[in-house]
């Protein structure tokens, strides 16, 4: 128990030593603003009193530092460039600089090509088209009835009578070679 009281009260005194201490700041900051409200009013007259005069600032003596000196370096000398090595270097950029511009040719020849090539593809179509167009009129232009016409009476076809056909498969090839007349079946 006496433990807790002892607790008790010290913590009691902080308190209180905490409470005055601020309270004296709030009293030196509230007599601050009178002296700085009291400054700014304009009095007469050399014997004007002073309100509250500024405390006096410390000066806190700082120790001198000691400058440590380096010593004095040497420049550091740079290594000297063999000419095989700049030889070399020069060798590589060009080659470099000479695939590069064949590079880029290749890809201006190979566009050309396409360009040349989507070309052509259009004018074809535009072929096909004009040709589909000129067989239709041929086909339109062409009478079926005057060509039977034609062929009966004026050269004397006739149609083929059922013994004049002769029907064979060749599985050799679709094409047929004549190597002699055929018979007359009448």
């Amino acid at each position: 128990m006496a433990d807790y009281r002892n607790y008790r009260t010290t913590s009691h005194r902080s308190y209180a030593a905490n409470y005055s201490r601020t309270n004296h700041y709030r009293q030196t900051a509230s007599r601050a603003g009178q002296v700085e409200r009291n400054r700014s009013a304009y009095i007469e007259g050399n014997t004007a009193r002073q309100l509250a005069a500024e405390p006096r600032r410390r000066v806190e003596e700082r120790p001198e530092r000691q400058v440590h000196r380096r010593p004095k370096q040497e420049p550091i000398q740079m290594p000297e460039i063999h000419k095989a090595s700049v030889f070399f270097l020069m060798l590589a950029v060009a080659a470099v600089c000479t695939i590069c511009v064949l590079y880029v040719s290749a890809e201006n020849s190979v566009q050309k090509q396409k360009d040349t090539i989507v070309q052509m593809q259009s004018n074809i179509a535009d072929m096909k088209e004009s040709n589909k167009t000129d067989y239709q009129n041929i086909l339109d232009s062409v009478d079926l009835s005057e060509v039977y016409r034609k062929a009966t009476e004026d050269l004397g076809m006739v149609h083929a009578k059922k013994k004049q056909i002769y029907t064979y498969e060749d599985k050799e090839s679709d094409m047929v070679k004549q190597y002699g007349e055929i018979p007359d079946a009448n």
